[in-house]
């Protein structure tokens, strides 16, 4: 072909390869669109979540299977669904070196663990009624499996504990590592070498060493002997002799009753445990609201360590408040005033005024501490009241001194003289025994034994109060008898989720040596009301004269069960049964007639204790004497 004449036109050239480009760069965009359109990828539907199971394949041992699956967070969580299979295989995976750990930190050094999954399986189930005859098709869920083979047990062979730095001769010995409780041929077991290591060190501590540490231990597992070696490594540092105690921050508080408290003299050989225990002793006095033990960083050159106590004072004086309703007692109010350290060495002073619609008491008590002796207190004593009610109505007044002992953590046994003053006057009752004027000298004896794991909101453990005591009347009357009383509370938590905790009381109490018309009316056993048995009135949960009113018994029987459930936080709801009566006779039995109230209840948790509402009902209401329901409402659980 001759281009001669194009060459010639040059314009014309650009013209066709303009057009030229614009077919091209156009059909290149059409196939390019076409080729997009077709590689568009289908949308991808989202996995839905995997149900599974979990077992493990072991040897049988029960032992083995319980730390398994104590372990394994896929077995504690198999109750929710996995969102893929993949994250459920790598959970797996996670949990297989968690068990391994496990297992090696139990002296199972030669364990394997592996795992199997089996797909889930589809079972075809009816849906609607037979007649439809429509199924469905349901997966069962995947079953994880961990094959484990814990093989042998490792056992302790060389234990040894070797104090890094050289001691002087007869400054410091430590413990041999079978007094720390390593014994050749025990398992191998990772938290025993542990223990000890923390226990060489306290041992330290409390012998003399303040600035002992610990060095790396060293562990050695032989798989061929299948043992293990254990060096415990030791810098005990200066041993250290207590100097002089220096005080700061004390500004109310006498000192001498301040370094009463501390359990050390000054030359005794430095001890961590004394120290701590010196520490809280100060606390406990309610005196500080800090109390910061220090020394220096190093031991003096003649040996001794000087301690500098730094303290902080609490506010010694405070009020108080309290408010309360029954509805068979109405309202009532309580205020009272404490000084905490009336003369500067833990004295101290508390009242309290009670007001109610029957019940109006003033209290007045004065406490001594350490008097004569370490945790031994003197106390006295002041009542007066007056109280109107269907047994009786009463004016008293009362004085008692005695000493208070406590015996460890949780013991307290106290011993005092009282004389109490009372007038009583028939009240509703038709029987006039046990009214006029008594003068009762009376020796009580008190022991409280507390296991409990708080004052004013236990959840777990028990208590015990028991209260003997010999009264004379030295009065015209002359009577004499003894009174004894009981009451046993346990607490004890029975799941997390929700927070349940079964709290339960029992109570006796006898009198003996008089009859029942022997005994003035205010010091007979009367059940009934808020604290006893819910759901009946106060005093009329036992023997009634004729006109259905109160008249007292020689022994009484009480139980109550609770039911306390956390709905939310600070929040409890409580379900409640109470039983018991007070009966004539001065020995308890089931012979007589018992009285049921049943109930429930709302706590509200705060510092200073629970806020209370509790609506009860008689279960064996008798018309004309018992209503309907009881409410009560106060600051404090039940028991």
């Amino acid at each position: 072909m001759d281009l001669t004449p194009l060459r010639q036109h040059p314009n014309l050239l650009s013209t066709r390869n303009r057009v030229s480009a614009k077919l091209s760069r156009g059909l290149c965009c059409g196939l390019l669109a076409l080729g997009m359109i077709d590689a568009a990828p289908t949308p991808v539907q989202a996995e839905e979540p995997v149900a599974y199971t979990v077992s493990f394949k072991t040897d049988g041992d029960p032992t083995i299977v319980s730390l398994l699956e104590q372990t394994s967070l896929t077995f504690r969580e198999q109750d929710q669904p996995s969102p893929s299979r993949i994250l459920l295989d790598s959970r797996a995976m996670e949990d297989r070196r968690r068990l391994l750990n496990a297992l090696r930190a139990h002296g199972f050094f030669a364990a394997t663990v592996s795992h199997a999954t089996d797909p889930a399986q589809s079972q075809t189930i009816n849906a609607g009624d037979s007649s439809s005859m429509d199924t469905v098709q349901e997966p069962t869920p995947t079953r994880l499996t961990f094959v484990v083979d814990s093989g042998p047990r490792y056992t302790l062979r060389n234990c040894i504990v070797e104090p890094r730095k050289e001691v002087r001769p007869g400054s410091y010995t430590p413990p041999t590592a079978a007094d720390l409780g390593l014994l050749r041929g025990q398992p191998a077991d990772s938290k025993r070498v542990v223990a000890a290591d923390k226990a060489l060190l306290r041992h330290a501590q409390t012998h003399g060493q303040p600035f002992a540490t610990l060095l790396p231990r060293r562990v050695i597992v032989d798989h061929a002997t299948r043992t293990m070696d254990v060096t415990l490594r030791l810098q005990p540092g200066d041993t250290a002799r207590l100097g002089p105690t220096t005080w700061s921050g004390l500004e109310t508080v006498k000192p001498v009753f301040a370094q009463k408290q501390l359990l050390w003299q000054e030359g005794d050989s430095y001890d961590q445990e004394v120290q701590e225990r010196s520490r809280n002793a100060l606390l406990k006095t309610g005196l500080f609201a800090m109390v910061d033990l220090r020394h220096p960083e190093a031991v003096e050159a003649d040996g001794s360590l000087p301690v500098t106590i730094a303290v902080q004072e609490r506010l010694q004086r405070s009020f108080s408040f309290g408010a309360g309703m029954t509805t068979d007692q109405g309202p009532k109010a309580t205020l009272g005033w404490e000084h905490r350290n009336l003369w500067g060495e833990g004295e101290d002073l508390a009242t309290q005024v009670d007001y109610g619609r029957v019940h109006k008491r003033f209290k007045g008590n004065l406490g001594k501490p350490d008097f004569g002796r370490k945790d031994q207190s003197l106390l006295f004593e002041f009542i007066t009241e007056s109280e109107e009610v269907e047994a009786y109505r009463k004016k008293s007044v009362a004085l008692q001194g005695g000493l208070e002992r406590k015996y460890a953590k949780e013991l307290r046994l106290s011993l005092g003289l009282s004389y109490r003053l009372v007038e009583l006057y028939q009240g509703n009752s038709s029987v006039p025994d046990g009214t006029g004027t008594f003068g009762l000298v009376s020796l009580p004896f008190k022991a409280t034994l507390d296991h409990s794991d708080d004052l004013l909101n236990p959840t777990q453990g028990w208590r015990l109060n028991a209260f003997l005591a010999p009264f004379l009347d030295t009065l015209e009357n002359g009577h004499s008898f003894t009174k004894f009383q009981a009451q046993v509370t346990g607490y004890k938590p029975v799941s997390t989720a929700p927070h349940l905790v079964l709290a339960g009381r029992i109570k006796a109490g006898m009198l003996v040596g008089s009859e029942l018309s022997g005994v003035p009316t205010d010091e007979r056993y009367y059940t009934g009301g808020n604290g006893s048995i819910r759901g009946y009135a106060y005093q009329l949960a036992g023997p009634l004269d004729s006109n259905g009113k109160p008249l007292g018994g020689c022994s009484l029987l009480e139980s109550s069960v609770e039911a306390r459930v956390e709905v939310q936080k600070s929040v409890e709801v409580v379900f409640f049964l109470d039983e018991g009566a007070a009966i004539k006779r001065p020995f308890p039995d089931f012979s007589d007639r018992p009285y049921f109230g049943a109930g429930s209840g709302i706590r509200y948790l705060t510092p200073i204790g629970p806020l209370r509402l509790d609506v009860a009902v008689p279960l064996d209401r008798r018309p004309g004497i018992d209503q309907g329901y009881q409410i009560a409402a106060s600051i404090g659980q039940a028991f």
